[in-house]
């Protein structure tokens, strides 16, 4: 196991530590949290099914705030989440393959050359596998038959990543993150507020940015090698994730299960 090998399952290891920490640090906030009466809501207000409580608690704040504040950062995230989406499916659908083939006694193979080797079960290539399943060697061992449509598919990916992450660099760029640049509704037609410029969001969009590049390259056959730094890029991301505002993503359920709560019980406009 080489020094590439040894990072990728630090990399892999501190992900997991710092996920598991916050996870922790969670459960303890609940048990302390002290047990409150449940909200009475308004018997007037209509009832709100599931699927229209899940829809508002997504997109409420996106609606009321960022939409008409900025609309190039709002442009930017809708695009970067749809991006973030697809390849968190892509990511899960290979992982959950990868276990599949392996379960049936199917050999791993080398990423570039598709043929097993000894050095396929080396941390660096099953991270290749799953974060680089556009390789073609990669494709066909974890999808079959249905690797060209799978590839096909994921080409709505990129786009979504490149539209996304250019709009939130430039964002980043002018120092208008936070910015109100638009009126929020007529009570707040005269708020304006100029904005920031955030070096740990300008580290984690550059990071991105790198990430974007090495995947289009990969797509465009230009170095077949080019997976690897992908695979670094991804490793350092992952370990990035759990110390930084990328932790959000950890706690998305429970926002969205506390939000759903709140719209059901019709407290929250």
């Amino acid at each position: 196991m080489g020094l590439f090998d040894l990072y990728c399952l630090l990399a892999c290891t501190v992900c997991v530590a710092g996920l598991g920490s916050k996870l922790v640090r969670l459960c303890a906030a609940v048990r302390l949290t002290p047990s409150l009466p449940s909200p009475t809501p308004d018997p007037k207000a209509p009832a709100v099914g599931l699927a229209k409580t899940l829809v508002r608690s997504l997109t409420g704040p996106f609606r009321s705030f960022c939409a008409r504040a900025n609309p190039c950062w709002t442009v930017g995230c809708f695009a970067y989440h749809m991006a973030i989406v697809t390849v968190a499916v892509g990511y899960a659908l290979s992982l959950g393959l990868l276990a599949i083939r392996l379960g049936h006694g199917q050999s791993l193979p080398d990423v570039l050359s598709g043929q097993p080797t000894p050095d396929a079960w080396h941390p660096s290539n099953i991270l290749a596998l799953i974060f680089g399943n556009s390789e073609p060697a990669a494709a066909r061992f974890l999808f079959g038959r249905g690797h060209r449509a799978f590839v096909v598919a994921t080409h709505a990916e990129v786009v979504f990543a490149v539209a996304g992450n250019l709009c939130l660099l430039c964002t980043l760029c002018r120092r208008q993150m936070g910015a109100v640049l638009h009126d929020l509704d007529p009570a707040a037609s005269s708020l304006r507020r100029a904005g920031r410029f955030s070096t740990e969001h300008m580290v984690v969009r550059a990071l991105v940015f790198l990430i974007i590049q090495a995947e289009l390259v990969a797509r465009l056959r230009l170095w077949p090698q080019v997976v690897y730094i992908h695979v670094f890029l991804a490793a350092s991301f992952l370990a990035l994730l759990p110390f930084s505002y990328l932790a959000h993503i950890f706690y998305t359920p429970v926002a969205l299960v506390l939000g759903y709560h709140r719209r059901r019980d019709r407290v929250t406009a």
